[in-house]
């Protein structure tokens, strides 16, 4: 399931910048869902690219060497901003709970909540704001002033305190490109 918010947040994120888009989200039970990303990640199973455990109650996915490999060679050649955001997406999509996932979900695009299970976890006003919880951690992360407006802790136990977080993630993934341009 935190595949599908991956995805997700890629597309309204980066659109066409990453090939976006590439699926067709609803909202579902748990939030954004579009079966064809399982019907791809099972396609790169059989390509040998990823493997899917199905011994669990969920299924767990993961690359194969080969997708890695694969993978890491097409992350390098990104744009360094959408490198950036692939990169912090993923850990800080990885570092929350899933109700905390997925309330931050229904900040950043309430109409993703429309047939949730957990409607407790929608918003209950439309979001202040219009900036992307991306650009809003970036904003902080890289104190934008002005472009950051949070006057209210969220449902997702504050939103903009998580992404300040992922902003400690984009410094270190900015100074890194930094230094690799200078040959440092």
């Amino acid at each position: 399931m935190r595949l599908q918010k991956y995805f997700f947040l890629l597309e309204r994120e980066l659109g066409r910048r990453c090939g976006c888009p590439h699926f067709a989200f609803r909202p579902y039970r748990y939030g954004p869902f579009d079966k064809q990303v399982y019907v791809e990640l099972e396609q790169l199973s059989r390509d040998g690219l990823a493997l899917i455990d199905e011994t669990r109650r969920y299924r767990l996915y993961s690359l194969t060497p080969s997708g890695f490999d694969l993978g890491s060679r097409t992350l390098a050649g990104l744009q360094d901003g959408v490198r950036c955001y692939f990169v912090a997406a993923s850990e800080w999509i990885l570092s929350l709970h899933f109700r905390d996932l997925l309330a931050s979900i229904y900040e950043y695009a309430p109409d993703m909540a429309a047939k949730s299970v957990l409607p407790e976890l929608a918003p209950a006003a439309p979001p202040e704001h219009s900036m992307s919880p991306f650009a809003r951690g970036a904003a902080r992360s890289l104190d934008w002033h002005g472009a950051l407006s949070v006057r209210r802790e969220t449902g997702a136990a504050a939103l903009g305190r998580q992404w300040a977080a992922v902003g400690g993630y984009l410094r270190g993934a900015v100074d890194h490109a930094a230094r690799g341009r200078n040959g440092s």
